[in-house]
């Protein structure tokens, strides 16, 4: 029978034998990238769901010691462009963004703006030329008038164009994001 004293547990088992282990400066500097990284994140988030207004984001940040302030910046604004969506709330995103760049890059804010436009218009431009492909066929089979309104949205076709062009809207804002 074993005393109280002599059994331990597997983390003091754990903590003993891992106690003399040190990280090197690769892993050092990966586990920062990675909490700054994580900062950001939380930071953006709270911002996307509205638990910080842009006053309360600037001061958030502005919170973070110097030296490791424009890291924070930079990842947050990174982590508000991954989440842009062209079919949700992206005036908020891009609202974040704007003044998470400053006057620093007005082409990122032009760029992604043009992008969201251009998105619209392709969108919009397709809806209606299947639209029309579809009211062609009910007028083949004897369909027509003026309350005629095909459902497009429920249409596999639209889903497929809907799907490509957000395919490609996500490759040209990598390609934004790089420059």
């Amino acid at each position: 029978m074993y005393k109280m004293g002599e059994i331990k547990s597997t983390i003091d088992l754990v903590m003993e034998k891992t106690k003399r282990m040190r990280f090197s400066a690769k892993e050092h500097e990966q586990l920062k990238d990675d909490d700054y990284r994580i900062r950001a994140g939380i930071l953006a988030k709270r911002y996307l769901n509205s638990y910080l207004n842009l006053d309360g984001l600037k001061k958030e940040i502005a919170n973070f010691e110097e030296a490791i302030r424009g890291r924070i910046l930079q990842d947050t604004r990174r982590e508000l462009i991954d989440s842009l969506d062209p079919e949700g709330n992206f005036k908020r995103i891009l609202a974040g963004i704007r003044v998470l760049t400053g006057e620093s890059n007005p082409e990122l804010i032009d760029g992604i703006e043009r992008l969201i436009a251009e998105y619209h218009q392709a969108r919009s431009k397709r809806y209606q030329t299947i639209s029309d492909q579809m009211k062609e066929l009910l007028e083949k089979e004897g369909i027509f008038g003026d309350a005629v309104d095909p459902r497009v949205a429920t249409d596999p076709t639209w889903e497929e164009a809907l799907n490509q062009l957000q395919e490609d809207y996500r490759e040209k804002l990598k390609r934004l994001k790089k420059n």
